[in-house]
């Protein structure tokens, strides 16, 4: 280093430095060993690099000059008669060019070289002090007459060292350490957003996990509620619609009871109710619903009560709906003109049908056929014919005890007349008689 004001030349005094400007001026250190040297070795004073760069070219070129007739470095120890070229900073024959680094161990804490003077230690021609280590034993048989490479092998473990420091330093600039080792980070647990508290919307009632809005002016599903909600009753809103898992997205899946009458929904959606699994009440009565799909309740396997009242059902042929478990249909003043013959074929556990206020003109015992369980049916509003194929009906109501509630109207003059009428009515031939399909 060249001090300030006098312009002298002095030795670095820490080990590390020690070993880097000892193999720079006698083993000409790779260029890329000597700026990571530099970085490691003065990253704890950043503010000193650049003093130390211009300083260390002006060593450069004097260390170049005076080694510019050095001897090359032989080997010994081979054969008797051997003599063998050695280019500077090599490793020893057989052995990678990392070989044995780790055994090689530097004292940060060693005296300066006017200390080893004072104390009698060996000191080489250019000044600097040799101290024998493990290292110097390992690299034999290996020997040069200035230490090359035992002091080129440290001065690399010493860098790699420094790269070690200089890596958890970029890591961590606010500490820096001389150990090699890194301290294991302590893992915290990333804190849990709080779930939002379940709200009671304006206009509504909440109680016992059961929230009453009807007539809340609403014009779509409320929000916020609490998920574990079992009843909910929108009933006279402005609702138009149930979208394909609108209330399954609404966290609403713990429902048993779902209210909609009296809104204007027009659509329902294939999989409006899909995730309900404990549905068991639904009214839509008084809305404007044209067309259900078949399949809409096959996921609602608790599903018990389905009302349809009043609205301008379009029925197709085929089953009206495949609800196997369905105890309790509505089908009152639904504008039906026709029923398929198996339109009740998937509702087998059906008790109660509501079909009064249509417009049928006929039934027949095939459109029941395996409603074993049917105890009540209102046929009443519907004219209905009082003719031989009715009668089969009659008995067949009458035999399995179903309650019914209707009227027929006499054929042959208008006459409206109580469905017992038909006990009474002469027929030769009951065969059904199917009237054409509209």
């Amino acid at each position: 280093m060249v001090n300030e004001g006098t312009g002298n030349t002095s030795l670095p005094t820490t080990g590390d430095e020690l070993l880097f400007y000892t193999n720079l001026k006698t083993c000409r250190l790779p260029l890329h060993h000597t700026l990571q040297g530099i970085l490691t070795l003065h990253m704890e004073a950043p503010s000193t690099v650049f003093a130390f760069l211009l300083s260390l070219a002006v060593q450069w070129l004097l260390v170049s000059a005076n080694l510019s007739g050095a001897p090359p470095t032989t080997t010994t120890g081979l054969a008797a008669d051997t003599t063998s070229t050695i280019p500077y900073g090599a490793p020893q024959i057989g052995e990678s060019p990392t070989a044995k680094l780790d055994s090689f161990t530097v004292d940060l804490d060693a005296p300066t070289t006017n200390q080893q003077a004072h104390s009698g230690e060996g000191v080489d021609r250019d000044g600097i002090t040799e101290r024998p280590t493990a290292a110097t034993t390992d690299l034999r048989p290996v020997t040069t007459s200035r230490g090359c490479i035992a002091r080129n092998a440290a001065g690399v473990s010493a860098v790699q060292r420094g790269s070690k420091r200089l890596s958890a330093h970029n890591k961590n600039p606010s500490t820096v350490t001389t150990e090699a080792t890194t301290k294991p980070e302590t893992l915290t647990a990333r804190p849990t957003k709080p779930k939002p508290e379940p709200i009671c919307p304006a206009g509504c009632k909440c109680e016992n996990l059961e929230v009453h809005c009807s007539r809340a002016g609403l014009v779509a599903f409320p929000e916020g509620l609490d998920p574990r909600t079992t009843y909910l009753d929108v009933g006279h809103n402005r609702l138009t619609a149930i979208a394909d898992d609108e209330l399954a997205e609404l966290g609403l899946t713990k429902l048993t009871s779902l209210i909609c009458d009296d809104n204007a929904i027009e659509t329902v959606g294939l999989y409006a109710f899909r995730g309900l699994h404990d549905l068991a009440l639904l009214q839509l009565s008084g809305n404007r619903i044209r067309k259900l799909s078949p399949f809409i309740f096959v996921g609602n396997r608790d599903l018990r009560h389905i009302d349809l009242t009043g609205n301008p059902l379009q029925l197709e042929h085929g089953p009206l709906l495949m609800v196997q478990q369905l105890e309790w249909l509505d089908l009152d003043q639904c504008n039906i003109t026709y029923l398929a013959l198996d339109a009740f074929r998937d509702m087998r556990g059906l008790r109660y049908l509501n079909l009064s206020g249509n417009r049928l003109t006929w039934l027949r015992l095939s459109h029941f056929s395996g409603l074993n369980y049917l105890r009540y049916i209102k046929l009443n509003g519907n004219p209905l014919v009082c003719d031989c194929s009715t009668k089969s009906l009659w008995r067949w109501f009458k035999q399995q005890a179903v309650h019914v509630d209707a009227k027929c109207i006499a054929p042959n003059n208008g006459t409206t007349h109580s469905w017992n009428f038909l006990e009474v009515l002469h027929c030769v031939d009951e065969t059904e008689y199917y009237p054409p399909l509209p």
